[in-house]
């Protein structure tokens, strides 16, 4: 890995956890070129904080805080972006829980693989809080099935190439933003990073570097894959974050659709089994099949124009109803 390398680390809301990524990218065997550190407009005293502890007198550290929360895709968008307009040669992004071991950066620098000109991104390993590999966060791309998971045994090869590595640990060349572009901020949160590197593997190859280890320390996302006869409530995907799934659904119905098979039909008919489930299974009904509809019929435009609606927007909806019935 030839020339400059900036980090690029989006935070919001957890300003204990970013103090331990950026002690871990100031401390690489690889020296950094330049940290970009983009606040999605946290409330919990980020700044303040980062202030306090000298990290923002630090000239490794462009501090970047947005107006407003773009979510995960507007914050990687706008780190890339300033990245890329600044020249760096790579981009290493990664979220505010994810913590490089001290020669991560190193051992992607030396591996063969990214000095080829055909290589335009290179992936950490990614592993958990328990130091299992986090294997979903690594895989190939199928229409019919979405994300395979990288299976164990390719994790005893020096480097594997894959089709999609979250925005954890993935070192993106920065001459395929020329001609690839950059990230969708539109997504919001959730599959940004997969139909990232699926537009760059258009462009090239993206490899997986076992030897460079990334400990992500994020906490387990609730399951809405039920198991219909040992189905309990406990499995409802809480409505408060029904829109992070909604925002991950449309999303891949577009994945799917532009990169995949581009069938309408099987489109239609995941459709009908979410409607199904929500019929069947879930609280908050006319709430989540109204947003449904809305979030399937954006997936179908060129550029998404439906906002996720917040745990606010069900508040107020259950004022209203209160109120009707008074």
């Amino acid at each position: 890995m030839n020339g400059t390398i900036a980090a690029v680390v989006v935070t919001y809301n957890r300003k204990s956890l970013l103090t331990e990524c950026l002690d871990a990218l100031l401390g690489q065997t690889r020296s950094l070129d330049m940290i970009i550190l983009v606040d999605n407009a946290s409330t919990d005293g980020t700044p303040e904080l980062l202030d306090e502890l000298g990290y923002l007198d630090n000239a490794l550290i462009d501090y970047v805080r947005l107006p407003q929360n773009l979510g995960g895709a507007g914050g990687f968008y706008t780190g890339i972006k300033r990245g890329y307009q600044a020249g760096y040669h790579w981009l290493w992004v990664m979220d505010d829980d994810a913590e490089p071991e001290p020669s991560a950066l190193e051992c992607l620098c030396r591996s063969e693989v990214t000095n080829s000109p055909e290589t335009v991104a290179v992936a950490c390993k990614k592993i958990g809080k328990d130091a299992r590999i986090q294997a979903h966060h690594r895989a190939w791309f199928s229409e019919r099935r979405g994300l395979v998971p990288v299976p164990a045994h390719e994790y005893a090869e020096e480097q594997v190439r894959i089709d999609h590595s979250s925005f954890v640990g993935l070192a993106i060349r920065s001459s395929v933003i020329t001609s690839a572009g950059l990230p969708r901020q539109d997504f919001y949160i959730w599959c940004d990073d997969l139909e990232y590197c699926l537009r760059m593997g258009q462009h090239g190859e993206i490899w997986l570097i076992n030897s460079s280890i990334i400990k992500h320390k994020d906490d387990p996302v609730p399951s809405n894959r039920y198991r219909w006869l040992l189905w309990t409530p406990e499995k409802l995907l809480p409505v408060e974050v029904f829109w992070k799934q909604l925002c991950g659904w449309r999303n891949m119905e577009y994945i799917r659709r532009t990169y995949g098979a581009g069938s309408v039909p099987r489109s239609l008919w995941r459709l009908l089994k979410r409607v199904g489930k929500i019929v069947v299974l879930e609280d908050h009904k006319l709430f989540r099949l109204g947003w449904t509809l809305v979030f399937y019929v954006d997936s179908f435009q060129p550029r998404f124009r439906a906002r996720p609606p917040m745990p606010r927007t069900i508040t107020t909806m259950e004022e209203r109803r209160g109120v009707a019935k008074r």
